[in-house]
């Protein structure tokens, strides 16, 4: 007898632990799978860009058929694989970024450049000008390092560019970014290089570039502390950066195959939120020990992270399972949890932090929802392709789109009020409260400045490196 039932136990056993197989192997099914993404070495590389242009070049084309970096033993390192035709009434305007090459590390004395071929623009046609027939040595002593990126700069003085009616004197120099003063600050991480840009927001002109590692995605930046937060999916890492010195400050790993990704400050600055779609966590992170003090667990892969800068609580976006999480940072406890009808994707709390603004994955709405109860109070058509907003001081939201346009959004009315072009499928928006301007990350390689009031275009600051997140100094 005492057979019979050790035997019905060990089938019950047997078959509670293949439903739990399958139950898993189910649940692993439902996952998405993520695509890697293509990462180069960060390190030993050697940003050149062109200052914007003067207005006497407007009627030039020029073609740089040398460009070579110079080492302090006269070994010259070719930076381009092709001539690089230069039409010079593009880039009045606008910085541009000419290349990015990875250089063995050591000292250089600058950068050799040689113009073959210039035209200037007449009423009977372009006429051929006379150029020199040897690079010149532009000189700007730099160090290429193994562990960090290098930006320089190449400028076009606007004296005596033609002499003679038929001989190009151009003259260029070749200089090293300096910074501005910190509270003009901005960041734009790159996963595809490993690098975050840092630009000055008000021209805005690119001033430094800062090798970091693997596949950096999300940024949080604490102003007051002058600090920002920088995640790196491909190494498991978290980096802390003064945004002072622009210098990575202080580094910790979290647990093999976390893959970090969003990132939220809470409770003042204390504590970082870190989604963590690998591990199906949010982990809680001091930022005065710069360590990990808990983490929260899901069923699913969190994405977005959304929190108050004064407020312990956060919210945490569950696309898989259409779900939204409401967890304190301090307690790393789950106090509120609800279904919704549609796919969550995005979100941003309202300037008072008492509506929570969501867009989806599988509406072309955008809902509003109340930020305690978290239920729905509303719903505002915003169309298809919706991929990021950013809520405004004056209560109006800012919703980028797929199609290469925003949309305002009057909250109050739940209407949407206005909309402009920008210059490709929107990335992320950052408003910029000092100027009362918008910044568009688009996926041309672009950062675009619009001013809020006339909605026409400021700035258009090129990149030359995919960009995944944007933020400001100055922002709330």
């Amino acid at each position: 007898m005492s057979m019979r039932i050790s035997r019905i136990k060990l089938s019950v056993f047997w078959r509670f632990l293949a439903s739990a197989m399958f139950f898993l192997l189910a649940a692993s099914c439902t996952l998405t799978p993520v695509e890697p993404t293509p990462v180069v070495d960060p390190g030993a590389t050697l940003h050149l860009y062109l200052q914007p242009l003067p207005q006497e070049v407007r009627s030039l084309s020029l073609r740089i058929a040398t460009l070579n970096a110079v080492r302090t033993d006269g070994e010259e390192f070719p930076l381009l694989a092709n001539t690089l035709e230069l039409n010079p009434a593009q880039r009045i305007s606008r910085q541009t970024k000419l290349l990015s090459r990875q250089l063995p590390p050591g000292d250089y004395l600058g950068i050799s450049l040689l113009i073959d071929q210039a035209a200037q623009a007449s009423e009977e046609g372009p006429i051929a000008l006379l150029t020199e027939t040897e690079a010149k040595l532009l000189k700007n002593p730099f160090q290429v390092r193994a562990d960090q990126a290098t930006p320089l700069f190449l400028s076009l003085s606007s004296d005596r560019l033609v002499t003679d009616g038929y001989r190009l004197t151009a003259k260029f120099s070749l200089w090293s970014g300096q910074p501005p003063l910190t509270e003009l600050k901005g960041l734009v991480s790159h996963p595809t290089t490993g690098s975050l840009s840092f630009f000055e927001k008000k021209t805005p002109l690119i001033f430094s570039v800062l090798a970091l590692g693997q596949q950096p995605t999300g940024l949080a930046l604490d102003q007051a502390g002058r600090r920002a937060y920088v995640s790196l999916s491909g190494e498991d890492a978290i980096v802390a950066i003064d945004l002072v010195r622009q210098q990575v400050e202080r580094k910790i790993r979290l647990r093999p195959g976390d893959r970090p990704q969003r990132l939220s400050l809470s409770d003042r600055g204390q504590r970082l939120l870190v989604s963590l779609p690998g591990g199906n966590a949010v982990s809680i992170v001091d930022t005065q020990l710069f360590r990990e003090l808990q983490r929260v667990h899901f069923i699913t892969r969190p994405a977005e992270v959304i929190s108050a800068a004064n407020s312990q609580r956060a919210y945490v976006l569950l696309p898989e399972t259409n779900g939204i999480a409401l967890i304190d940072a301090e307690r790393g406890s789950i106090d509120a949890s609800v279904s919704l009808p549609e796919t969550p994707t995005f979100g941003s709390l309202s300037s008072d932090g008492k509506t929570l603004f969501l867009l989806t994955e599988t509406s072309p709405d955008l809902l509003l929802l109340d930020s305690q109860s978290l239920q729905l109070r509303g719903r505002v058509f915003v169309g298809y392709g919706a991929t990021c907003l950013a809520t405004a001081a004056n209560g109006l939201l800012y919703v980028g789109m797929q199609s290469g346009v925003v949309q305002v959004i009057d909250p109050r009315v739940e209407l949407a009020i206005d909309q402009f072009p920008v210059g490709g499928a929107v990335r992320d928006l950052i408003q910029d409260r000092q100027e009362n301007s918008l910044f568009v990350l688009t996926n041309r390689q672009q950062l675009e400045k619009y001013d809020l009031i006339s909605k026409r275009r400021q700035a258009t600051l090129e990149l030359g490196m995919d960009g995944f997140e944007a933020t400001l100094m100055g922002e709330q």
